[in-house]
């Protein structure tokens, strides 16, 4: 985010009434209740129980495992009571950290795609976990 009116804008996608396609959370410590970032799914597709995962952390709290032990959480939350077949993520191509958590989650390489984010393009990688039914 570059100034509050970004923000604005995303609690504002999130607020939206049920039934909605998104939800998100807010990953909180433990032992001290400090809000570290957010976690949680967009893009529902109910018909073909799909869903993709997207993460946030302050870098502050980078490399103590908290984005690991949340993204483990939502998985299993989505595989059990969404019914979820296939997790799909969009990780930016520079972002390692993210690659590598996604990695030792289980998500494989599945293709490229370039993201629009308020008229700039990003290339990232896509990755999805997949459910054996």
């Amino acid at each position: 985010m570059t100034d509050i009116s970004g923000a604005d804008e995303i609690i504002e996608f999130y607020l939206e009434p049920e039934p909605r396609l998104q939800h998100r959370w807010i990953i909180i410590r433990k032992s001290d209740g400090v809000k570290m970032g957010t976690s949680g799914f967009h893009c529902w597709n109910t018909s073909n129980s799909t869903v993709d995962v997207g993460y946030d952390l302050k870098e502050q709290f980078w490399g103590n495992g908290y984005m690991q032990e949340a993204i483990k959480e939502i998985v299993g939350f989505a595989k059990d009571k969404m019914k979820i077949e296939v997790i799909g993520a969009s990780i930016y191509i520079e972002n390692k950290r993210s690659v590598k958590l996604a990695e030792s989650l289980g998500f494989t390489r599945s293709g490229y795609s370039t993201e629009l984010f308020r008229g700039k393009e990003y290339q990232h990688y896509r990755y999805c976990l997949s459910f054996n039914k």
